[in-house]
């Protein structure tokens, strides 16, 4: 992250990051991503479906929470949805 942040290229405006990553959860990496000041969308996936896991990432930091398996026409809607929304929010 921390490289791509600082090249010259702009960051990316989206990403998808699995809420049980080996090494870093995926609401470290939201962290470490508004660290950086990147106005990045982060969505978390996960096959967990149990209570407060989305409010934990939204809490993190993160813009959304999609439950796998995540259907094309779900993550195509939710893609145009943040597309079309102010990065500030």
């Amino acid at each position: 992250i921390s490289n791509r942040a600082n090249s010259t290229m702009d960051p990316y405006w989206l990403v998808l990051v699995d809420y049980n990553l080996p090494d870093m959860d995926g609401t470290h990496v939201a962290r470490h991503i508004q660290m950086l000041g990147l106005p990045t969308r982060i969505v978390a996936t996960s096959g967990r479906e149990e209570d407060g896991i989305r409010e934990h990432c939204l809490q993190s930091g993160m813009t959304e929470y999609l439950v796998k398996p995540v259907s094309r026409s779900r993550l195509h809607t939710m893609i145009l949805q943040l597309a079309t929304t102010s990065t500030n929010t």
